[in-house]
């Protein structure tokens, strides 16, 4: 029985052109071609570590094999004038800065525990590229081993604060570990001692008369990595 040409088309399909067949056979060799360069391509971003440098920055090269680190201590002195009295003015204030990009400036000023733990916190950032990185900063942290878990020392720049014209030393408080495009740093601006055979206190002015004060770090830190 011979079917009519409705009814064929309607069981099997519309027959393909010549043209047709071609076309998508011409789309699914550029369609796997297409696949294989995207494929190779993420492969060398890979490879070559752009793809964690894009997205880990100082954090990805401080853990990768394929950089090696370099820290060394940068000369002078480096301050910057902070208002007790306004403490969110001081946000965004340049501790410092160069040519390449790296600086540091001032994230926060608050009081931690009371009217004489008053706290400054530095946001560093610095300049990341697959070759290599870059970052100055008060402080960072020294592998022993790269992805040990072990660290041999901290590099931590000294903290001086003076407050109508005398000079007291501040403290260390902590920092966070390297992050994309940097780190912070916290420090106390006095060095506050408790003595507890006598219940007082010491290491900081029990009065400030002018409630602008001068902050200054000794020591910073230049954090480098190279591509081996």
């Amino acid at each position: 029985m011979v079917l009519g040409v409705e009814v064929t088309e309607l069981i099997y399909g519309t027959p393909q052109s010549p043209n047709l067949r071609e076309l998508k056979q011409k789309w699914a060799v550029i369609g796997g071609a297409l696949v294989s360069v995207i494929a190779a391509l993420l492969f060398f971003l890979g490879y070559f570590d752009y793809l964690g440098t894009w997205n880990g920055g100082f954090s990805y090269q401080y853990d990768d094999l394929d950089y090696a680190l370099s820290f060394s201590e940068l000369p002078g002195t480096y301050s910057v004038d902070i208002d007790l009295e306004h403490p969110e003015s001081n946000i965004g204030k340049v501790l410092y800065e160069d040519e390449s990009g790296c600086r540091i400036i001032v994230d926060e000023v608050f009081q931690a525990d009371g009217p004489h733990s008053w706290v400054i916190s530095f946001l560093a950032e610095g300049t990341c590229r697959q070759s290599g990185s870059k970052l100055v900063t008060p402080a960072v942290e020294r592998p022993a081993g790269k992805r040990s878990g072990l660290f041999s020392s901290d590099f931590a720049a000294a903290l001086t604060t003076t407050a109508d014209g005398v000079s007291w030393p501040g403290k260390f408080r902590g920092m966070a570990g390297l992050q994309k495009k940097g780190n912070q740093t916290d420090y106390y601006l006095f060095h506050a001692v408790f003595n507890s055979n006598n219940g007082t206190s010491s290491g900081f002015p029990r009065t400030i008369q002018d409630q602008t004060v001068t902050v200054t770090l000794e020591g910073l830190t230049c954090f480098a990595t190279i591509r081996e």
